[in-house]
């Protein structure tokens, strides 16, 4: 683990990656879908979930570690860690319905 870690920074000081690729790295790196208490919902499940902090996987690649909460109308609304623009045509962060095709699967990371 080290050693990738160390080379994710190699990468990004030579320019072999952008710090957004390399924090996507990171995150894959770092998965922790091995828990044997992990809670896992796909497709229309993800609807259903409770508010806590999840990894999101993204079917395009890669994972995100997101916050997942409720509007008081009782809409799901997402908002991964590593997406920082509001303005970007691709940026997840808003209502969980819409972004249903991008995300293959969630996995509770943290629920209070």
């Amino acid at each position: 683990m080290k050693a990738e870690t160390y080379k994710l920074f190699l990468d990004v000081e030579q320019g072999n990656l952008t710090p957004e690729e390399a924090q996507t790295e990171l995150l894959n790196l770092l998965s922790v879908t091995h828990r044997k208490d992990q809670k896992t919902y796909i497709g229309e499940e993800m609807l259903k979930c409770k508010s806590g902090v999840y990894e999101v996987f993204w079917k395009s690649g890669g994972s995100s570690i997101s916050a997942i909460g409720m509007t008081y109308l009782g809409q799901r609304w997402l908002a991964p860690t590593n997406w920082t623009n509001g303005n970007d045509e691709q940026d997840p962060t808003g209502r969980l319905h819409t972004q249903l095709d991008s995300i293959d699967r969630i996995t509770l990371l943290y629920s209070g």
